[in-house]
């Protein structure tokens, strides 16, 4: 369990976003007292939403047809991601060279609704192949993976970024298929279980 929330957490943020690129971008400019303060209230923020999701998925995973509701809509939904990575588009990481990309970075961090389907789904997923004893130990590895992906961004700066642009490509495509692959097997054990309770 503390390896797959280890790896949840590092795979959140190995794509570009606002929050990895205003954290790299801070360390080029050498602004790191805001830095070490975005980065802790980006771990703080990242094992609130954690946490408290699944707190609330353990308390709503005892209605066995919600459940299963919950799990063919995240099974959907993930695969509906995991095709619309592999068509998507490539696009070319660039710096962010606006002048209030701290002011956007600290609200994608706070305000970020993106997190609460993410791992309601993500739970939804994991379910069927292990059991989560601890929310609390769940969240925190879930944040080492966060911090060493942010690490990354940070200290490898430029050269981290061109690297990127090499694999981007590469790395969606790989995620993309782990996605469809999940939702596939996933979706097939619902079908075959109900067919044969």
């Amino acid at each position: 369990m503390p390896v797959i929330a280890f790896l949840i957490g590092f795979y959140g943020y190995v794509l570009p976003g606002i929050i990895n690129m205003m954290m790299m971008e801070l360390h080029l400019q050498k602004r790191h007292s805001i830095l070490i303060l975005i980065f802790l209230l980006a771990l703080t923020f990242e094992f609130a939403y954690c946490y408290f999701s699944l707190l609330f998925f353990n308390f709503f995973s005892k209605n066995t047809d919600l459940m299963l509701y919950l799990t063919v809509i995240g099974c959907l939904f993930t695969l509906a991601i995991g095709i619309w990575m592999l068509v998507g588009v490539q696009k070319t990481i660039k710096q962010n060279t606006e002048d209030n990309y701290i002011s956007r970075g600290v609200i994608n961090i706070i305000v970020h609704p993106q997190q609460i389907p993410f791992w309601l789904i993500t739970f939804v997923q994991l379910k069927p192949f292990i059991k989560i004893d601890s929310a609390l130990t769940f969240s925190l590895f879930n944040v080492l993976g966060c911090a060493a992906i942010f690490l990354l961004y940070i200290l490898g700066g430029n050269r981290f970024m061109s690297y990127m642009n090499l694999k981007l490509t590469t790395v969606k495509k790989a995620v993309s298929i782990l996605w469809i692959a999940i939702s596939v097997i996933s979706l097939l054990n619902i079908t075959i279980n109900h067919i044969n309770p």
